[in-house]
């Protein structure tokens, strides 16, 4: 009985300290709040008072800062931020060279080809492109969300899923019919809210190393060589733009446009699947597995 006293008051103690920890802000929840707090007034005078008085301490300081944001580049929510920039970059070539082909399809070559129109040929293209791009919104979409979530996740664990394992906890000690042993209900009940807390940063971070350790050359090149299919698209472009009827000229455009888009296609596809790879399936197959690892170490403990 005094057992069981004493480790309720050690998980609710540990619970109402989770509460109050999850009260202060992290990560990006503590900058918006910090931007709050600041007035565009106080920003103002405080550049112009360090322009007049140290003209060379800022050059230090900027490098500093470059120092300290080279650093900062390594976390888990600048690598996010990172990846999102790059899918829009990414996606917003894929949008010209759908421009591209939108303006070839505008070009009248009824009155060069009766029989066939061989702009047709391009409708599969477009719509393959058009399928992309909503894969694409659908991965921002992801990105967006990770962010968000990773943003408010460790306040929502601390004020909630850790105080909520605590009052199990101490629903399970009362229950039990080991009254000799409550400690290793409390044991899990740590490893447990440990595991919760860790989760989500750790599989996202482990995204974030996998694609700078092991994937960045390969969705470098990719990224690459979809800027230079823009490059072909945009030089199609205007040339299609002061575009003749010459029957010649249409069937060599259209040409072009296939090798371009099929081109992009290939590379699309390629970087889809690594950021599938890399941003749902490894967090997933990592939360999945330490949710396994727990439920089997809990286990282990209990049977003891």
């Amino acid at each position: 009985m005094i057992k069981q006293i004493i480790f309720t008051v050690v998980l609710a103690l540990f619970g109402v300290s989770s509460f109050i920890f999850g009260l202060k802000p992290f990560g990006l929840m503590a900058a918006w709040q910090e931007k709050e707090k600041k007035t565009k007034t106080e920003i103002t005078t405080e550049t112009e008072v360090k322009k007049e008085a140290e003209p060379e301490a800022k050059e230090e300081k900027e490098e500093k800062a470059e120092e300290v944001k080279s650093k900062a580049d390594k976390s888990i929510q600048k690598s996010l931020t990172n990846k999102s920039e790059q899918i829009m970059e990414v996606w917003s070539v894929l949008k010209i060279i759908r421009g591209t082909v939108n303006v070839l399809h505008s070009v009248d070559a009824k009155t060069v080809f009766v029989v066939t129109n061989p702009i047709e040929s391009l409708v599969p293209f477009d719509k393959i492109l058009n399928n992309i791009s909503n894969t694409f919104q659908f991965a921002y979409g992801v990105i967006i969300f990770e962010k968000t979530f990773l943003a408010i996740s460790i306040t929502l664990i601390f004020m909630i899923l850790i105080p909520l394992c605590a009052l199990i906890a101490i629903s399970i000690i009362w229950k039990n019919k080991d009254k000799k042993e409550p400690y290793k209900i409390v044991i899990v009940s740590v490893l447990t809210s440990l595991v919760v807390l860790f989760a989500v940063p750790a599989s996202l971070k482990l995204s974030a190393v996998i694609e700078e350790k092991a994937l960045s050359e390969n969705i470098d090149s990719l990224v690459s060589s979809i800027n230079e299919n823009k490059e072909n698209a945009v030089k199609l472009e205007s040339e299609l733009r002061s575009l003749r009827r010459v029957a010649a000229t249409i069937t060599n455009n259209v040409s072009k446009a296939k090798e371009i888009c099929d081109a992009a296609i290939k590379d699309m596809i390629h970087y889809l699947i690594f950021f599938m790879i890399i941003y749902i399936l490894i967090p997933l197959l990592a939360i999945f597995g330490l949710y396994k690892i727990t439920r089997f170490s809990a286990k282990m403990i209990m049977a003891r």
